[in-house]
């Protein structure tokens, strides 16, 4: 009998710690759910205001790219007007009335205007399509994040192909030029030239419709992440809120059960 009040004394240490760790425990339970409220939210309106850059981006490169194709369909037109009057030449190349009358040397500065007007509008919009590009891949890296964004390479095509009309377009001004100072042989290059120059706008406007295709896709994915991800975000705090809830249940119960054992020592 004289060890009884000193394994009564024993008991009361564990059913005190255990209902001390119970208490501790629904502590945490109760700032963990109301924390997971307040990321929540802040994590939504960070994800939606993200994304919202990324859509309105998208939009802006594509509204550049239009102005870029618009360009390179200029340059078409006119590319395609010297390749007519050159075919109408190649069959009396000696008519110089003809020559003047088909390809007046306002055609030449048509040519040059509509190249320039897309190189400038290439430089204005290359440096936005490198940023963007950049802003795309950092937020790709990001966990549970998928963005279709454009490559490097589609970017570096597109370059290359801008460099490339403007370097055809100078020798098919050259041609032009030859030919109208009475080199009637040249009428050839002329022609040549302008099918080449031809070739590579279609190749440019393809890269471009390629790009506007990966932009589109892009909006698409941001605009249906922007709506998601709330959703998601809310679930997954209401499903803690819920776990917390049973823990917090769990714990309150086992501290009745360690009280009743308490009282139980006295009887």
């Amino acid at each position: 009998m004289e060890n009884q009040p000193s394994k009564h004394i024993g008991r009361k240490i564990w059913y005190g710690t255990a209902i001390g760790l119970c208490g501790l425990v629904i502590l945490l339970c109760a700032i963990g759910m109301v924390g997971t409220w307040i990321i929540e939210q802040s994590l939504s309106d960070t994800a939606v205001a993200l994304l919202t850059v990324v859509e309105n981006t998208a939009g802006g490169l594509r509204q550049a790219g239009d102005r870029l194709d618009t360009g390179l369909s200029e340059v078409q037109q006119v590319t395609g007007g010297i390749s007519s009057a050159a075919e109408q030449l190649s069959q009396n190349v000696a008519d110089q009335g003809l020559v003047l009358t088909l390809l007046p040397e306002e055609q030449e500065q048509k040519l040059v205007a509509a190249v320039q007007k897309v190189t400038d509008t290439y430089a204005a919009i290359k440096d936005v399509l490198a940023t963007g590009l950049e802003m795309y891949q950092t937020i790709d890296r990001l966990p549970f994040v998928s963005l279709p964004a454009p490559s490097q390479q589609s970017i570096e095509e597109i370059s290359a192909g801008i460099a490339e009309v403007q370097s055809t377009a100078d020798e098919l001004r050259g041609s032009v030029q030859d030919f109208r100072s009475g080199a009637a042989a040249k009428v050839d290059m002329v022609t040549t030239a302008a099918d080449q120059l031809t070739s590579r706008l279609q190749t440019s406007r393809d890269r471009l419709a390629k790009l506007d295709s990966d932009l589109a896709q892009l909006q698409d994915t941001a605009a249906t992440w922007k709506e998601t991800i709330p959703t998601l975000l809310f679930v997954a705090a209401l499903v803690i809120t819920l776990l917390s809830a049973y823990i917090i249940y769990t714990e309150v119960e086992v501290i009745r059960l360690y009280v009743q054992r308490w009282k139980g020592l006295g009887a």
